[in-house]
């Protein structure tokens, strides 16, 4: 079985598609609408819960080779499996079967936000699980073993990489460069920006001028490990980075990237993470009072109170950088998992957390001078 994957911001427009292809059939999912508009509308009460994410559309699709085929309740079964093991519990989706192919086929168009608690389902290495789950799914249901399917926009991991990757859970210096040039180019910065936020959490990105000016590649290194941007996938080229992830160039910015073709990249140090659990959580908490807000938006973090507890997250990027609980009994903060920062943002955290001081100790003694003007009451 064959599986590729996409991520997306139009439910209408991928239903759209999928309902009006011939021979399509509707065949399961967890939803009660039977035509894309309807369908889309209710997608749309997860997007309410999560309004931030602008990707919420996951489309997978699983294929048999020739010849092979299965009923649609069968499908219906894989498919909720599927669902499943990518880790879409709480999540609305829809199966469609097409019959327009000489293979059989599935799409399932997911939403990306649990309607359960308006989290997001983690797209983290979804390329090596979905391999690895689909190998496991032609074991169980007894289906024709297929090779690998390879992302368009990535290259599929070494056997290597993948074992490694299955043995310790870490996802090693490939892996780590797709996640950080992921979470570099959200929101779509300018080259310069991208380049700027990649060797602050050191990795130095170099882009290849021609003398007639002419931008012709990329590279990414990281611990003196270097990837161009053809090894790592269609998407993390140059040209690719514009077309699928909305880096945005223009021929003006060739001077500042020459520049940082030549500024090394950030030293990263091993993250303290007690020093994040006494620092981080008590300067959001304060920020946010500070803002008399429960959420707050700036230009590289955002953070939000949920649960009782703080989170902070990579502007553009819903996953956690850190969570943190309030500890009743022990009257401190507690991480509730690792935090995922660079010793550049702490810095940057540390910096933010001095001005609020500053801003505090401004509004009390403002107060104090608003005090002290009242009138006071003789009787």
């Amino acid at each position: 079985m064959i599986g590729k994957q996409v991520k997306g911001e139009s439910f209408r427009g991928v239903l759209n598609y999928l309902h009006q292809k011939e021979k399509a059939q509707l065949i399961g999912g967890n939803m009660a609408g039977q035509t894309p508009r309807i369908l889309a509308a209710e997608f749309g009460i997860a997007r309410e819960l999560n309004p931030r994410l602008n990707k919420a559309v996951y489309h997978a699709s699983l294929s048999l080779p020739k010849k092979e085929q299965l009923d649609s309740n069968r499908w219906n079964v894989i498919a909720e499996d599927y669902v499943k093991g990518m880790g879409f519990e709480g999540s609305q989706y829809v199966v469609y079967r097409h019959g327009d192919r000489d293979h059989d086929h599935v799409h399932i168009v997911a939403s990306r936000i649990r309607v359960t608690d308006g989290s997001t389902v983690s797209d983290s290495w979804d390329y090596v699980r979905s391999e690895k789950l689909i190998r496991s799914l032609e074991k169980q249901y007894d289906l024709t073993p297929a090779p690998p399917s390879q992302s368009k926009e990535r290259k599929a991991p070494k056997t290597g990489e993948l074992r490694r990757f299955w043995r310790t859970q870490e996802p090693g210096v490939r892996g780590t460069l797709l996640a950080t040039i992921d979470q570099a180019s959200a929101g779509e910065p300018t080259v310069p920006q991208f380049m700027e936020q990649l060797k602050d959490s050191g990795i130095n990105a170099r882009v290849k001028i021609t003398r007639t000016g002419k931008a012709r590649g990329i590279s990414y290194e990281l611990n003196g490990i270097a990837y161009s941007g053809t090894k790592l996938g269609k998407a993390y080229t140059f040209p690719g980075l514009q077309k699928h992830r909305g880096v945005r160039y223009q021929p003006e910015m060739n001077d500042r990237i020459e520049a940082l073709n030549q500024q090394p990249a950030a030293s990263v140090e091993p993250i303290d993470i007690q020093e994040v659990e006494q620092t981080v959580p008590p300067m959001l908490n304060k920020l946010l009072k500070v803002q008399q807000q429960f959420e707050y938006e700036g230009d590289r973090f955002c953070t939000y109170y949920k649960d009782g507890g703080v989170v902070l997250t990579h502007a553009g990027d819903d996953d956690p950088a850190v969570s943190a609980s309030w500890n009743e009994d022990e009257q401190s903060w507690e991480l509730d998992a690792p935090p995922r920062l660079s010793q550049v943002d702490l810095e940057k955290l540390r910096r933010t957390d001095q001005r609020l001081d500053q801003e505090v100790e401004r509004l009390r003694h403002q107060r104090q001078q608003e005090r002290s003007l009242e009138p006071t009451l003789e009787l």
